[in-house]
This record gives C-alpha cells, sequence and structure tokens, in this order.
C-alpha cells in the first residue's frame, strides 16, 4: 500500500497524491507563497468528501484544505468567513485552499490569539508574553503555551465555543476533589477558550519504574473516586466511533478488511452492557501523565473525561502500550498494584481490544511514513487480544 494507490482509489479528491507527499507539497506550498521544506504533522480524512492537513513551514503553522466537488460551498465560506490576511492562496480549479489558522471558522479563539489577544487571567507577572502552539487539530482544538518572561505560566485550549462548557464543567467540578489534573484558571465562553494552571515537569516515560507505575495507579484511584459525575458517552456512541475508525482503516488498507470486520465484531459484542460510574480519563497514554521535579504524576489533556467503566482507562493505557512494543499487561499489574481495588481483567482486555482499534489509524493521521505497518500491527494486536473473549 502507497500514497499513490490511496490516492488512484479516491478520483473525487484529485489532489490527495499532493497532500500525503512531503516532498510534492514542499514544491506546491512554495510556488504558491514561497514557504518550501515544509513538514505534514496532522491529517484528517474522509474518503470521497475532504482532507485537511496542517503542516509545518519553518516556525509557522499552515493548513491545507481540500475538498471534493459537492464541498465547493465550503471553500467558499472559508474564504469568505475567514479574518483578512489569514486566506493564503487559493485554488478554486482544484478545490485546495492554503491558510492560517486563524481562518477556521470553528475556533474563532484562533483569530483573537492571532490578533494579539490574552486574556488577563494567564498573564500573572510582567515581562514579555510568548505563545508558542503545541497542537492543532482543524475545526477541532487548538492548544498552545503561555510564557512570562521564559518562564510557562499557562496551557491554552481553544475549541468550537458550542464544545467547551462540557470541558469547562468537567474541570470545575474536578477541582475540589483533589484529583491530580491542571486547575482551570479561567474561560472565555464566547471564544471557545479555556486557560489551565502549567504543569511542572515531563511525560511519563515509558518504560517507568515500578514506583512510578504504582503512583499513576495511586492517581487514577483518586480520579475514578471523584464521584464528579460529569457525563460522557454512552456505549453505543463509543461503538459509533469505532465502526467510524473501522471504515476508514479498511478503506486505507482493502487488504485488512475482513480482519477489521471480525475483530470489530469481537469487540462490539465485549462491549456490550458495560457500564459504570468512575470519572474517567478517558485517552490515557503515557503522553497524558506529567511526571513532576518532586515526583508527583497529574493527569492532563482532559479532553475525553467522562463517566463511565473504570477498567476503560486501564485498557486505554495498556493499548497505548502495547502499541509502543511494550507488554501492557505487565505494566497494568503495578498500576493495578497502586490503583489498590481490584479491577475486572476481563474488562480490561475488552477495553485493550477497543483502543488498540480506535487508535489503529493514529499514525495515518499523525502523517507518520511507516503508517501501513503501525496500522497491520494494531490489527495483529487486536486479534490477539480479542483471543478468548
Amino acid at each position: 500500500m502507497s500514497e499513490l494507490d490511496l490516492a488512484l482509489r479516491d478520483p473525487e479528491l484529485p489532489e490527495l497524491a499532493l497532500l500525503l507527499d512531503d516532498t510534492a507539497l514542499s514544491a506546491w506550498l512554495d510556488s504558491a507563497v514561497g514557504a518550501s521544506a515544509v513538514r505534514r504533522k496532522y491529517l484528517r480524512y474522509k474518503p470521497g468528501t475532504a482532507m485537511v492537513v496542517t503542516v509545518s513551514a519553518g516556525n509557522e503553522e499552515l493548513v491545507v484544505w481540500h475538498w471534493a466537488e459537492p464541498g465547493r460551498p465550503k471553500l467558499e465560506k472559508l474564504c469568505r468567513k475567514a479574518p483578512e490576511g489569514s486566506i493564503l492562496y487559493v485554488d478554486h480549479a482544484h478545490r485546495l485552499v492554503l491558510s492560517m489558522p486563524a481562518a477556521d471558522r470553528h475556533l474563532p479563539g484562533l483569530r483573537a490569539l492571532e490578533s494579539g489577544w490574552l486574556p488577563d487571567w494567564v498573564v500573572l507577572k510582567p515581562g514579555p508574553v510568548t505563545l508558542k502552539a503545541l497542537s492543532y487539530k482543524p475545526r477541532r482544538r487548538w492548544v498552545g503555551s503561555v510564557a512570562c518572561a521564559g518562564e510557562p505560566m499557562a496551557l491554552l485550549r481553544v475549541y468550537p465555543p458550542p464544545e467547551l462548557p462540557r470541558f469547562v464543567a468537567a474541570a470545575r467540578t474536578l477541582a475540589g476533589t483533589g484529583a491530580p489534573v491542571p486547575v482551570l484558571r479561567g474561560v472565555d465562553e464566547a471564544l471557545g477558550v479555556a486557560g489551565f494552571e502549567w504543569v511542572p515537569g515531563a511525560p511519563l516515560s515509558l518504560p517507568a519504574s515500578v514506583g512510578e507505575y504504582r503512583a499513576l495507579g495511586e492517581a487514577l484511584a483518586e480520579l475514578h473516586g471523584s464521584g464528579t459525575g460529569v457525563g460522557g458517552l454512552s456505549v453505543g456512541q463509543r461503538i459509533e466511533d469505532l465502526r467510524e475508525t473501522l471504515r476508514l482503516a479498511s478503506w486505507l488498507m482493502p487488504s485488512l478488511a475482513g480482519r477489521l470486520d471480525a475483530v470489530g465484531r469481537v469487540s462490539v459484542r465485549s462491549l456490550a452492557g458495560r457500564k459504570g460510574s468512575a470519572t474517567l480519563h478517558g485517552d490515557l497514554s503515557a503522553d497524558q501523565i506529567v511526571l513532576g521535579p518532586d515526583g508527583s504524576l497529574n493527569l492532563i489533556d482532559l479532553d475525553r473525561v467522562r463517566t463511565g467503566d473504570p477498567a476503560e482507562d486501564f485498557g486505554c493505557l495498556g493499548a497505548s502500550g502495547l502499541l509502543q512494543g511494550l507488554s501492557g499487561f505487565e505494566v497494568l499489574d503495578e498500576v493495578v498494584a497502586g490503583y489498590g481495588s481490584a479491577v475486572d481483567p476481563w474488562a480490561v482486555q475488552a477495553w485493550t481490544l477497543y483502543h488498540l482499534l480506535v487508535r489503529s489509524t493514529d499514525a495515518f493521521r499523525a502523517c507518520e511514513p511507516d503508517w501501513p505497518q503501525r496500522l497491520t500491527r494494531a490489527v495483529e494486536l487486536a486479534e490477539e487480544m480479542g483471543q478468548g473473549l
């Protein structure tokens, strides 16, 4: 499987070959706006409909949008609604738009930040203020750090304004529980911007020490027992998310379609009736766990916090470990020891299978050149995990 093969199978999006190749995209951007040596960072793809790609060009982050012909009105709307100067190049014939992130009308907070606005509640000391982008998923989320006089002070998160209340409500309800999560500093509901205290430290490195694994178990116990009732997605909604990923994975690698369908059926069956009342992280992996200078652990990136089956966080962590080449259940043994309560191993296995599958296309979305091998490996691990379920 190659990017060219993929492009040939989707004639509705004739510029896929361009968007899936760093070299070709660099040449196109050079001819369009004089930006060269770009690197693709993230993409979203709906076969036959659209693709959006974020690229790094020096110190700048740019976005390339591409639609099938029925999506031409969306192209026109993007250009019409974008702030002045944020649309850098438009190729109407090929339905391509190059923009700055500020053109993203789903994230109006980006326009304010681009214009130099910063909320008072993130600037806590005098001196030069620096805003640095850390992560951007078009139409969904932007994350950046704020430093004052070179010292990190806050983390800004920008969401579509209609989605902000759920995240803010979860952060506020967790604030008084003692759970090891970032403190909410302020909110601008109209712009969809939330600010959190900066959590010093570095992501937990795997494999970690026994003490770190057990400290993680203790942190999860605090989170799960917080009893905040933050709400969340039903198992039915989770299964629909799974099916959407399986459809994309099968399109990306048709040779795996039969195997994906079979193991997907096992996953759906194993999750039937699963429920719980724990407050979950919802997307737990090593890069969402910050090890502080004092050895403390903090759980960050709570975009998917919800109420549900406590075994899911263990399954999510196990799946991320397996995809990194670790033995997920050796990791989990020590985490469970720190957790201090019994965790249903069958349920953990079921949720591990689920998260192996929903993460199977992550390498493709992250523009990793070895995504076909990593997608294949995810399917192999899922098949192994599905045995006995």
